[in-house]
């Protein structure tokens, strides 16, 4: 430890001194003449940090959020405001700094360039957000936290991770502390196939809520209901647990669910899409605690920056290679990307390192950041596995917290699905699926469509939500900054929710005779003038073309649909497969989806809401590739490939035997 900490504060007033040496040459009213001035200031401002972190937790109960940094970085000038007559005291000279400002200006330079640099030569700053973070956390909690010898249970999902991926990482080096976990006797790795529905609203509800019935996708045109559901949405979410939860669920005893879709029904939940909306936090939460860190401010702008560096980067690095498949990598991408794979990664650790601090009981987390840049770099690139060292260094962190936690933890690794990849429908064809679906109902009919589940920009809604709906004048602040793009008390970034609120309004209103949605490589095809589920017989009489249209298409693997003479059917291009009594006519549609495919349409086909049509993409058995109806290389939610090797629990090895 001892070792660690020289080499973090001899790495600390190196950096410092190349800050300080850029903020001389840029900088007005600052100026240093000499080398003993630079080190004696590189010090100083290695030091004070500390100082004014320790009064600003000291403080942090009685200011304002949004004051506790503003004071450290004033109490941090200040020292630095003096810094030249106490050199000056010490026979140094020819350090000027001119004014209050000045001294601001150069306190929020170093600050921010030493996070920059940290972020972009992978620094390791552990040592630092121990001192500033953990450190800080045992102390705040040190009145206030519960002891006990029955261990906490902490469950952290890292979203879209397939054990497939989990083993290249762990091989290749990239994941050292889930190596010496596994390596170690101590944690044992099961995996287990998802369901039709590989996604995370359907997974997170058989997990948190023990039941994930009729979720058939991430979205999806509910007859019933006579409304557009969408996975992403705070309200979406809020009715399905109202409906699922029997009081029970996995986090009901003193838990916490943070950055999930469902609660668990635990009693403490932040950041949660079916609670964001009831969830109040006052101004000792740890959500808020973590928007005010002085260290943290800095440190995650200086890895947001670099992380939009990094994926310019390897945006153009994939297109010198040619690399194939690959998706669009547009400027909004390298913002969502940098915001899913620092703000929230940073706000994740955060919580739960308090969490830990403060002995919570049990805790569930989701992790965005790999299941976002899969979807746009594809699974087999190196920039995912990159983002999943990142994530491994988290939970090494969090292993450190918990030897000083008040009571023994328990760590679980997750994950809700994993991704197939290939080139898209529309890259293969030219044509999206509703394009397609026009063909075959011909023009007569109208056709609404929504292709584009933007799940990031969901995630990061709900997370900025929760942030708006804090008690006090910090919520108040940011609601009024995001009035425009706020509707019913919730942010909604973006235009995803624009477009969803729009073809439900459409479909209301009897505009549209079709409509095809997207869930990865899963489309769904609904009627929603009529409000009853159609057959296959009824759909046949309607638009004739449309299913032997489908089956033929080389984009498509197979079409579900229900008949009212012999129940659940899947079609495919040279057979048929009868679900309710096991009989195949022809060659097995199902025969390259896996041994649980037909048990998964079963069960699917009985959802109160399916869809008229489940639509599930080609799938190349050779390659592994899929097809997805998203603009998605990496994607998941139908059947085909290594998103049914997905789900995973890496858990300690006398539990869950």
């Amino acid at each position: 430890m001892l070792s660690r900490t020289l080499q973090y504060s001899v790495g600390t007033v190196v950096i410092n001194m190349v800050g300080l040496a850029l903020l001389n040459w840029i900088l007005d009213g600052y100026a240093i003449d000499g080398w003993a001035g630079l080190v004696g200031m590189a010090l100083i401002m290695s030091i004070v940090p500390g100082l004014a972190l320790g009064l600003a937790y000291r403080f942090a109960r009685l200011i304002h959020p949004l004051v506790f940094p503003l004071f450290a970085f004033v109490f941090s000038a200040f020292f630095v405001w003096l810094a030249p007559d106490l050199l000056s005291a010490l026979g140094i000279e020819g350090v000027h700094i001119n004014g209050w400002e000045t001294a601001l200006w150069v306190t929020l330079g170093v600050t921010f360039l030493g996070t920059l640099v940290g972020a972009i030569f992978s620094l390791n700053d552990e040592v630092g957000y121990e001192r500033f973070v953990t450190d800080q956390l045992r102390r705040s909690y040190e009145n206030n936290k519960i002891t006990s010898d029955k261990p906490a249970l902490l469950f952290i999902e890292f979203d879209g991770l397939s054990v497939d991926v989990l083993q290249r990482a762990v091989r290749e080096g990239y994941m050292p502390t889930v190596k010496r976990w596994m390596e170690s006797g101590r944690h044992v790795l099961t995996s287990w196939e998802p369901d039709l529905s590989s996604q995370t609203s359907a997974s997170q509800a058989g997990l948190l809520l023990g039941t994930n019935h009729n979720i058939p996708a991430f979205r999806w045109w509910d007859k019933p209901r006579g409304q557009l559901m969408v996975s992403s949405s705070m309200r979406t979410a809020d009715m399905i647990e109202q409906e699922l939860s029997t009081g029970d669920g996995l986090l009901v005893h003193g838990g916490g669910s943070r950055f999930n879709v469902f609660s668990g029904d635990a009693p403490d939940s932040m950041a949660t899409f079916s609670k964001v909306a009831v969830s109040k936090l006052g101004k000792d939460a740890s959500y808020l605690a973590y928007l005010a860190n002085p260290y943290l401010l800095p440190r995650t702008f200086g890895l947001f920056v670099a992380d939009c560096g990094r994926e310019v980067i390897q945006s153009w690095q994939q297109r010198r290679k040619n690399e194939l498949p690959r998706g669009p990598r547009r400027f909004k991408y390298v913002l969502t990307r940098a915001t899913t794979s620092t703000v929230m990664l940073e706000g994740s650790r955060f919580v739960a390192t308090a969490d830990i601090m403060r002995g919570l009981p049990s805790a569930y987390y989701t992790i965005f950041s790999y299941d976002e840049i899969a979807h746009h770099s594809n699974i087999r690139s190196t920039d995912g596995l990159e983002m999943l060292r990142v994530m491994d260094q988290m939970l090494e962190g969090l292993e450190r917290a918990a030897a000083r936690a008040p009571r023994p933890v328990h760590f679980f690794l997750l994950s809700d699905h994993g991704q197939s990849q290939g080139a898209t429908f529309k890259q293969r064809f030219g044509k999206t699926l509703d394009d397609v679906v026009q063909e075959f109902i011909g023009e007569g009919a109208s056709v609404a469509a929504i292709l584009d589940s933007q799940e990031a920009l969901g995630n990061i809604s709900m997370a900025v939500t929760q942030a708006v709906k804090s008690d006090g004048r910090t919520g108040a602040l940011a609601g009024r900054m995001l009035k425009s793009r706020s509707r019913n008390g919730n942010v909604h970034l973006g235009r995803s929710t624009d477009i969803d609120s729009q073809v439900e309004s459409n479909l209301k209103e009897g505009v549209a005779d079709v409509v095809v949605l997207a869930s990865g490589n899963l489309g769904l095809i609904s009627f929603p003038r009529i409000p009853h589920r159609l057959t296959v017989e009824e759909i046949s009489e309607h638009y004739p073309g449309l299913i032997p249209g489908l089956m033929t298409h080389p984009g498509i693997g197979f079409i579900l649909a229900n008949s009212s003479v012999d129940g659940g059917v899947v079609f495919g291009v040279d057979g048929v497969y009868y679900l309710d009594n096991d009989h195949i006519a022809g060659v097995n549609p199902l025969a390259n989806f896996g041994p649980f495919a037909a048990d998964h349409l079963r069960r699917a086909n009985r959802f109160d809401n399916a869809p008229d049509l489940y639509v599930n993409s080609m799938f190349d058995p050779e390659t592994e590739e899929v097809a997805a109806f998203e603009e998605l290389v990496g994607n998941h939610g139908g059947l085909g490939g290594p998103q049914r090797r997905s789900r995973l629990i890496l858990h300690p090895c006398h539990l869950l035997a």
